[in-house]
């Protein structure tokens, strides 16, 4: 799962699986 040299580095940008819950368009 270390494909993604960005996700390994221990980014703080989320995934695209898990979207932000904050989304507009949920509220």
């Amino acid at each position: 799962m270390a494909e993604n040299g960005e996700l390994d580095s221990g980014t703080d940008a989320a995934p695209p699986e898990a979207p932000a819950p904050d989304g507009p368009d949920d509220n």
